[in-house]
């Protein structure tokens, strides 16, 4: 059995959380790894050729190319080509999300090119929901191939929120600036997704400010069956006059027995309950326990990395309207 070099990227298994998880074979080939932690490789801005001038007019931005440059200084990147380099195989460890996927293809982008070179299949994704030795083990047992169309997915949305983000941010702040003059503000910016997020919070703000409470009356009726005490539950609920309901009360003690029209008995069965996404938990969290949403989401992570009481969720799909 040959001894190859193999190249391990995860992005939160390091120092001990890596320890135990060697001894892989990958084809019939005994490897050997090495381990890193790191977020996205680069970012994406506008050309350099690109003037200000150019973008000085809110349209300007929707036609200006887009470049990717490498995150900070560039040393994430280097560490890669150089960890790299002679690898055998790549096995990505990256999170199981969109997200995820895109610094996949980035990764593969900063090593694929320093490899040693072969016919066979050198890159791999690992998939995984909690960071234990059962499932570390099932995911290294199962690996799949990176899926390139997620990864320009996330591109497409990243490139939509720089453009949109640079034009409505230099249009209302050229707008505010010309409507008040005393704007504390050089910038007003826009932000695609934190903009109709705001939008929802004062939304909700006005309503709690504007509410008006009123008083409404209801029905509540018990009965004897057999020696036991039934509370009926009434169709209409609520009303809100309190003539109309004392009137309903003055019919109801007026009769000194009730005809039962029908009786219907059903088979009811609670399902277990489906898992939480993100907005569910903080509303939860916030409703039933009055923590905040800062407090939830630290003591979620400090779950999910300990491996034993919360498995990773898939990103929220709900679909917002936009404000």
């Amino acid at each position: 059995m040959s001894s190859r070099d193999f190249f391990w990227a995860p992005s939160s298994i390091s120092g001990k959380n890596g320890e135990g998880f060697h001894n892989y074979h990958l084809n019939d080939n005994r490897f050997q790894k090495d381990i890193i932690s790191g977020g996205p490789c680069f970012l994406r801005r506008f050309s350099s050729c690109v003037s200000e001038l150019g973008l000085c007019k809110p349209c300007g931005s929707f036609s200006a190319p887009i470049v990717s440059v490498p995150e900070g200084k560039g040393g994430i990147v280097r560490h890669l080509e150089r960890v790299g380099r002679g690898a055998d195989f790549l096995v990505l460890w990256l999170d199981c999300d969109r997200e995820g996927e895109n610094i996949c293809f980035e990764v593969i982008r900063c090593v694929e090119k320093f490899m040693n070179k072969s016919k066979d299949k050198q890159i791999y994704r690992a998939k995984f929901s909690a960071v234990t030795p059962k499932d570390i083990l099932d995911a290294m047992n199962h690996l799949v191939s990176p899926n390139e169309n997620e990864s320009k997915a996330v591109e497409a949305r990243q490139e939509l929120d720089l453009k949109v983000g640079v034009a409505f941010s230099r249009f209302q702040t050229k707008y505010f600036q010309g409507k008040y003059g005393n704007l504390d503000s050089s910038v007003i910016s826009y932000g695609p997704c934190q903009t109709p997020t705001l939008g929802f919070c004062v939304s909700r703000h006005d309503e709690i400010q504007t509410f008006q409470p009123e008083p409404f009356w209801s029905v509540d009726l018990t009965v004897a069956v057999s020696s036991k005490c039934v509370s009926l539950q009434w169709n209409r609920g609520r009303i809100f006059d309190q003539e109309v309901a004392r009137v309903f009360q003055s019919l109801i003690l007026e009769q000194e027995y009730l005809n039962c029209e029908s009786v219907s008995v059903a088979e009811s069965r609670r399902s277990r309950p489906t898992p939480m996404n993100t907005v569910e938990l903080l509303k939860l969290a916030s409703k039933n326990l009055g923590i905040g949403p800062h407090a939830t989401m630290r003591a979620a992570e400090h779950l999910y990395l300990s491996g034993m009481f919360l498995n990773s969720t898939l990103p929220d799909r709900a679909v917002y309207a936009m404000i």
